[in-house]
């Protein structure tokens, strides 16, 4: 009779509870994806030029900057420049006009504006952009104060119809976190307007919110270090500090980017 192999039963228990535990932590790292956070700026700010963007490459992050007027050729070399580093340049129209009630006054209220006279604006900053930023291959558009409507009513078809703009951002609230492309409309993708004095721990807390549910979060900031509602520089560098301190939990992209990532575009 030939010699038949059994294995030591105790050894063989821990081989295939070794093995077992190696396949789950891989497969967890596997299935562990990182959040997507998109960094995003309005108004073209003077504070942009001067903090957000210097303090974005310390950290070798990208934003997407919202301009609706430029003043001068200085301003208009500094955003070139900040598209040439890899920053996104997008449309915020061109007069920025709002609603009456938020204290806007004619001509630039958006109470008397026609969908025309929108598309027009918005035509005319993107033909603008594209003399800053020739090579953007398709241009993001932020809608001025979060407001979509004009004459009263909205102008999202008109926006998707003039195909000026591939993608456009809209306002929302701290809660504004994406888990789903097939169900979050590309031309009015919520954000958080992140408030006037916001601390840094109230922005690690929406990080890790959009880390937990491995979604899609968007920021949307005005005033670095200065102008109307603002953050302080402290509180950018911190946040920024966190976010290259936690690459492995964080993607960072530009909105047009972060958007085609998460379409799986």
């Amino acid at each position: 009779m030939g010699y038949i192999y059994r294995p030591d039963s105790n050894k063989m228990k821990t081989l295939i509870q070794t093995f077992l535990l190696c396949a789950v932590v891989t497969l967890g790292q596997a299935q562990t994806p990182k959040a997507l956070i998109s960094l995003t700026y309005d108004d073209g700010m003077e504070t942009h030029i001067q903090h957000a963007i210097p303090q974005l490459n310390t950290y070798q992050l990208k934003g997407t900057f919202y301009i609706n007027s430029i003043k001068g050729n200085k301003e208009a070399q500094a955003w070139q420049e900040a598209a040439t580093m890899g920053h996104e340049l997008g449309n915020h129209s061109l007069h920025h006009a709002c609603p009456e009630s938020m204290g806007w006054k004619k001509p630039f209220c958006t109470d008397y504006y026609t969908l025309e006279n929108m598309l027009d604006e918005i035509g005319a900053t993107s033909a603008i952009l594209k003399t800053l930023d020739p090579k953007a291959p398709f241009r993001t558009y932020a809608y001025p104060c979060n407001n979509f409507k004009v004459g009263g009513q909205s102008y999202i078809n008109k926006l998707v119809e003039s195909k000026l703009i591939k993608y456009a951002r809209g306002g929302g609230t701290i809660n504004s976190i994406h888990t789903s492309a097939k169900d979050l409309d590309p031309f009015h993708v919520p954000s958080w307007p992140v408030q006037e004095g916001c601390s840094l721990d109230t922005l690690i807390s929406f990080l890790e919110s959009v880390y937990q549910k491995k979604g899609f979060g968007v920021l949307q900031f005005h005033g670095i270090g200065g102008q109307w509602i603002k953050i302080s520089n402290e509180t950018h560098i911190g946040l920024l500090f966190y976010l290259e301190q936690h690459k492995d939990r964080f993607e960072v992209l530009p909105f047009g980017q972060a958007m085609k990532k998460f379409r799986n575009e």
